[in-house]
């Protein structure tokens, strides 16, 4: 059975959930978009044409859309500006994702707790392991989630199970049918940073999983935004800047 809630052994895995979707460098991704575009321009001025042409060569692999490249844009010289004209080096990325640990570890502790298993050694892992799951909606297409709108956050904890987190309270365990693996396991190939990896004697579960090029991508926007007053009127507030990352 997973930790009991209110254990020492459950704040633990709170912690060390929450350190792991902190500690890869996709997550550091948005603080380290300034350092890779001035890397990509080598000295040449970084203007919107510049921006598209990073967007389209290193970033997306494709053109993007005249907003998304506008919105690159803004992003990448107003976070400039905040910091003196100069980019994040790695060492504060780092510093800034994971100052964000302990602020999330009560999404962690909240949730029920369910012990998947399977009789079968064919749960994967990857370089990722933390996956966050919700069904696929419109929405997918212009903006992400989080903790928060994750209907499952999941940790794959040996070969033959799973950690699942879903709203609620209390633990559970339950054997699941292999049709649920295989699904959890592409979920989780997903949204792997490089690897995916599996039982030595099980080599059929790495082969049913397919690895996208890309994987996530942070994405960027610019339009009209608008503000909702106390009152339930709302009034515009100039163009912002909106950033999410795909599901896969």
């Amino acid at each position: 059975m997973p930790p009991a809630v209110g254990t020492g052994d459950r704040e633990l895995l709170c912690l060390y959930l929450a350190a792991q979707m902190a500690r890869t460098p996709r997550k550091r991704t948005m603080l380290r978009f300034g350092r890779d575009v001035t890397a990509y321009a080598n000295g040449r001025e970084v203007d919107l044409a510049l921006m598209t042409e990073y967007l389209t060569r290193k970033h997306l692999g494709r053109p993007p859309q005249e907003a998304e490249a506008q919105g690159a844009w803004d992003y990448y010289h107003g976070t400039r500006a905040m910091n003196g004209g100069n980019d994040p080096t790695h060492d504060e990325a780092v510093a800034v994702t994971f100052s964000s640990v302990r602020v999330c570890i009560p999404q962690y502790r909240a949730r029920h707790w369910r012990l998947e298993t399977c009789r079968k050694p064919i749960f994967l892992t990857s370089d990722a392991p933390l996956v966050l799951w919700r069904p696929e909606t419109p929405e997918d297409a212009y903006r992400g989630f989080g903790l928060e709108g994750a209907h499952e956050i999941r940790f794959p904890v040996s070969p033959t199970a799973q950690l699942v987190l879903v709203p609620g309270h209390g633990t559970s365990a339950e054997e699941v049918r292999l049709s649920r693996v295989n699904s959890c396991n592409q979920d989780l190939a997903d949204t792997c940073e490089r690897a995916v990896i599996g039982h030595p004697d099980r080599p059929a579960a790495l082969d049913r999983v397919q690895l996208s090029k890309r994987g996530p991508t942070l994405r960027f926007n610019s339009g009209p935004g608008f503000q909702e007053n106390p009152d339930g009127t709302v009034e515009p507030m100039g163009d912002i800047v909106h950033m999410y990352t795909t599901r896969r």
